[in-house]
């Protein structure tokens, strides 16, 4: 900041009167070419006004008893000793600055920049600097300037767990990938006129009458009129052609810049579309690169001295990882505090505060690497984190790896972590872990959670900073030296094939006894239930009271609250009843379902956009078929409940799932496309709706509730020929996909010779499924009498 202090009276144009302590003194002149006339001599003032380029001459001198500017006495190549006190007599500049420790310092300069280096002025400068009113305000804004950068350095090391990110959903990426579209460049139209041959015959006449000018006037008409039909052909065709040329150059060049600028949105369109698509896909080499691009870019973000490495267990779900903490000595130890009096305090932190911090640093640290690897891919389910950090071995003197914590984090129970609000070591605490910090904040070695070794193919450890230590995942069986088993508090999982066994109850008991998710599961079922028998028993009051104690329990399960929802309206309590849905909107936020009734509510339901003409999908490959093909040779034949448990059940079923992956990416992307297609609907965005509904029909889905939807949707946008030429399509699809399935049970039937039971079933109208409902084998499709008797009210 710099701060001047003068007085300037204007008088006149270009007239002024400067006060100051060492007299009075007039300017006259404009701007760039001044001349100041005081009690010290004349001085030209020449410059360019605007650019800071200006020079300052003496042209006269002052009096005798006058003394000398004190701009001249830093000019002087004298002693400084010949400066006085008093030669301080024109406006000053001043700098504050406040360092680390709180102390001020202050630096000036003259009225024309030059710094002031005399002890004595700059003592006397800075009295005169603390009398002045606005000082209090200046030191107050640099106090708390320094105050937010002495704490943000330690910030960034204990808060880091807050920029954790909110887990991705499969659906909100594939709502994310359905709306992203390839831009194309339209090329600039041509916009200058083509020659007008009338305009042109006129320009020559003008130019005719200027040229022929004859003494014998009545020769000038001819002559101008065969001077303008001669003319007119040549110019008008040379205009034409240089205009045809000026517009085929316009053309051709638009022509490129339509090829450049297209390559380069296909390009940007594929790298919007690459980690949507990444974070989506079962490929594990995908998945690893993935891995791969985002620990690269989580160790040129962590906070000090830190890097990681990993390793992926596609079967499970499950990624590995072992990360080198920053050390202690990288935690800031300065520390700013506001006192009662609302003065700031500048000290050093204790050993104990730095040691604090450095617990909530990588217990932190935990949380945001475990946020980011999550959202690289759906498919990872759970994340092991072991920490470690180097530490002198007292017997060799060598640094040693010492891990100080291990975690293991499930997906759906780290999403419902409020991340801004939680304390780090206890929210590490609430998961299965291994930590032992004492309450001054000192860490004992610890044995991690098992690993799996160095020689799976799907391993990846990447490169870190330079200067980095690479860490290393240890085999299974092999532990850190110095380990206090009974520290640990779990016991060592020699195999880590099964990741259950981390969630057994008994491995927590040598740590203080802490609610897993598990726990709440169990205590919410038994209330619900507790619940239903309530309200079947007509105690609708104790049955609310139980639901509400479900609600405080928070484990995401929709029982209490759709019950509490209906039973608060039935008793027309407004109150309560919006209260439980804005609940349920925050503990559920992908249900449509809450959301609408919350927009019934408060009568805040969206506009409803319909379409103007039938939706246009452009066709992709007809997964309905492929998934109806897979189902009937990937999946063992259905034998009508002849197998030696009577009927397939869901343990069988898990014994062959993993040849299903087509199944499931097909399945997976039907429900994206429908929860895309339910909340536009929500949103009252019925256009962009139909888009979603029309995929399906192309697609041949093999449900027919959303083809029911876009026929309504059609039918109340009074779109007649799009209603009907859906109508006609999904008569059609599921026509023929019930007698495609019906021919292919009737030949399952003649071999297991279950011909009546299937006759029985057809005639009955029912559906064949089997492995619990999850296949479903035939399906009369009832609504297409429905839609048949639609379809001939439009035709009538």
């Amino acid at each position: 900041m710099a701060w001047s202090y003068r007085k300037r009276i204007k008088i006149a144009p270009g007239i002024s009167i400067n006060l100051s302590k060492s007299g009075i003194s007039t300017s006259i002149g404009p701007k760039g070419a001044k001349v100041t006339v005081g009690p010290k001599g004349t001085y030209l003032h020449t410059g360019i006004p605007g650019t800071g380029i200006y020079s300052r001459q003496k042209i006269g001198s002052p009096s005798s008893s006058s003394k000398p500017s004190y701009a001249a006495g830093l000019l002087d190549t004298g002693s400084s000793a010949s400066r006085s006190r008093s030669s301080y007599t024109e406006g000053f500049g001043v700098d504050m600055n406040m360092d680390r420790k709180g102390n001020l310092t202050f630096s000036f300069t003259d009225s024309l920049g030059y710094p002031i280096t005399d002890d004595a002025t700059i003592q006397r400068l800075i009295r005169k600097t603390k009398s002045l009113p606005i000082y209090k305000e200046k030191l107050a804004e640099v106090t708390r300037m320094t105050y937010e950068e002495v704490n943000a350095d330690t910030e960034a090391f204990t808060d880091l767990f807050k920029k954790t990110p909110a887990l991705k959903t499969e659906s909100e990426v594939n709502m994310a990938l359905s709306r992203v579209s390839q831009k194309h460049y339209t090329p600039l139209p041509f916009t200058e006129e083509a020659p007008d041959k009338n305009e042109i015959e006129r320009q020559l006449q003008s130019e005719a009458e200027e040229k022929i000018r004859h003494f014998f006037w009545w020769k000038n008409k001819p002559e101008r009129a065969k001077y303008v039909e001669e003319k007119l052909p040549v110019v008008y065709d040379q205009q034409v052609a240089e205009w045809e040329s000026r517009r085929d150059d316009f053309n051709a060049e638009q022509a490129r810049e339509k090829k450049f600028k297209d390559a380069e949105y296909f390009h940007e369109y594929l790298e919007e579309k690459k980690p949507l698509e990444a974070y989506l896909s079962r490929d594990v080499d995908v998945i690893l690169d993935a891995l791969k691009t985002e620990s690269a870019n989580l160790n040129e973000d962590l906070p000090g001295d830190s890097g990681m490495a990993f390793y992926f267990d596609f079967q499970y779900g499950a990624l590995y990882v072992s990360m080198d903490l920053p050390e202690v000595e990288e935690i800031p130890n300065d520390k700013a505090v506001y006192l009662p009096s609302g003065n700031v305090s500048f000290k050093q932190k204790t050993m104990k505060e730095i040691q604090l911090d450095y617990v909530k640093c990588i217990c932190g640290l935990a949380f945001y690497v475990a946020g980011r690897l999550f959202n690289v891919n759906s498919a990872i389910d759970y994340i092991q984190i072991n920490g470690f950090t180097q530490r002198i071995n007292k017997a060799n003197g060598v640094a040693d790896d010492d891990y100080v914590y291990s975690v293991f984090f499930d997906r759906e129970a780290f999403s419902l972590l409020g991340m801004k609000y939680i304390d780090p070591l206890e929210a590490l605490r609430e998961f299965p872990s291994r930590i032992k910090a004492s309450a001054t904040g000192v860490l004992s070695t610890i044995l991690p959670f098992a690993i799996p070794g160095e020689n799976d193919k799907n391993r990846g450890i990447f490169p870190q900073k330079e200067g980095k230590k690479r860490p290393i995942i240890e085999p299974v069986n092999v532990a850190p030296k110095k380990v206090d088993v009974e520290d640990a508090g779990v016991p060592v999982v020699e195999n880590a094939d099964r990741i259950a066994a981390l969630y057994m109850p008994s491995v927590t008991d040598a740590q203080p006894k802490r609610s897993l998710p598990i726990e709440d599961l169990g205590q919410t079922t038994y209330l619900n239930n507790l619940g239903i028998r309530q309200e079947k028993e007509g105690k609708i009051d104790e049955a609310i009271e139980t639901y509400e104690q479900n609600v405080k329990i928070g484990y995401p399960a929709h029982h209490a609250y759709k019950r509490l929802m209906v039973l608060y309206s039935k008793k027309h309590d407004k109150e309560n009843e919006l209260r439980i849905t804005k609940l349920a909107v925050v503990k559920f936020p992908e249900e449509l379902e809450y959301k609408k009734h919350l927009e019934k509510l408060t009568g805040t339901q969206p506009e409803t956009k319909y379409p103007t003409t039938r939706v246009v999908f452009e066709g992709r490959e007809v997964l309905g078929d492929v998934f109806e093909s897979v189902i009937r040779n990937r999946v063992p034949e259905f034998d009508f409940y002849q197998s030696s448990t009577g009927e397939r059940v869901q343990n069988d079923f898990l014994s062959f799932k993993r040849s299903l992956e087509p199944v499931y990416k097909i399945q997976q992307h039907f429900r994206s496309v429908l929860d895309a297609a339910e909340k536009f609907e929500s949103e009252g965005e019925m256009e962009k709706a139909c888009y979603n509904y029309e995929q399906l029909l192309f697609e041949k889905y093999y449900m027919p509730a959303p083809f029911d939807r876009l026929i309504k949707i059609y039918s109340k946008a009074h779109l007649r020929i799009a209603e009907k030429e859906v109508l006609i399509a999904s008569i059609e699809h599921f026509k023929a996909l019930k007698e495609s399935r019906r021919k292919y049970v009737e030949q399952l039937a003649d071999k297991y010779g279950a011909q009546a039971f299937l006759a029985q079933r057809i005639s009955e109208g029912k559906k064949i499924s089997y492995f619990n409902g999850v296949f479903e084998l035939y399906n009369p499709f009832a609504i297409i009498e429905e839609w048949e008797k639609r379809l001939s009210k439009i035709d009538s």
